[in-house]
């Protein structure tokens, strides 16, 4: 008799895996529902808690991203840059 059960399947070259799916199946299956979403009540945030954190972070790197490409900007480069680089060594 085979005790072996198949978990997942191997991505295919371009499709996207969820981990979490994956991790979530074997946790259920190995203990069980009931105690999944006890553990997942203890020690995880929401869902809707990480889509707000995670928004507000791209928010805050976009700004950054704005903010170094305005004083980019202001740099006046000289024309002769690549000889002023290449004395440099």
């Amino acid at each position: 008799m085979s005790t072996k059960t198949k978990w997942f399947d191997l991505p295919v070259k371009g499709e996207t895996i969820d981990m979490k799916e994956i991790a979530e199946k074997v946790y259920k299956e190995r203990f069980s529902e009931e105690t999944f979403n006890r553990m997942w009540e203890l020690n995880c945030v929401s869902d809707s808690e990480i889509e707000e954190e995670e928004a507000e972070a791209d928010e805050s790197s976009n700004d950054d991203v704005d903010a170094i490409a305005r004083e980019l900007e202001k740099v006046d480069i000289p024309d002769d840059w690549e000889d002023l680089a290449s004395d440099s060594d």
